[in-house]
């Protein structure tokens, strides 16, 4: 795996953040963006999914809109973390192993932040992340978006 000490966390990926009734929302793009610049500079990334009931709006776990969007996919080397908890921190990624540990054991120190802004989850991700030493940068979306 790549030796950074910076990584991308993309906290809202799942479908219920995108999908509209007039399809997908204007936001989409800027995350496939991201995501794209990303993999094309060979850093792995961070998808969290976060479990259903933790948050108002939040589908159930393992229904359509739980998953992630059709065009938000892990690739191989990609951190998939499942939040089971407001801390993504603590959730597991495949393999049992915490997000803070890997993120500790790549040397990772700064996240770059991609969410849907005023989402509770981004909330929780800053709530979360000074307990484990790392500094956040949220990035800001497109105008418009």
């Amino acid at each position: 795996m790549t030796s950074v000490s910076r990584l991308p966390l993309f906290v809202t990926v799942q479908r219920h953040h995108f999908d509209t009734s007039a399809g997908d929302h204007p936001r989409l793009r800027h995350f496939r963006q991201r995501l794209q610049q990303a993999r094309e500079q060979g850093l792995p990334v961070i998808l969290v999914q976060w479990d259903g009931g933790l948050f108002p709006q939040t589908p159930d776990t393992f229904s359509r809109d739980w998953v992630l969007h059709p065009d938000i996919r892990a690739e191989d080397g990609d951190l998939l973390v499942r939040a089971s908890g407001r801390d993504p921190f603590s959730g597991e990624l495949i393999g049992g192993q915490t997000l803070a540990a890997q993120l500790q054991a790549m040397g990772v120190t700064e996240l770059d932040v991609l969410a849907v802004p005023d989402a509770p989850e981004l909330t929780a991700v800053l709530d979360s992340a000074t307990q484990y030493g790392l500094t956040l940068h949220v990035l800001p979306l497109d105008q418009g978006a």
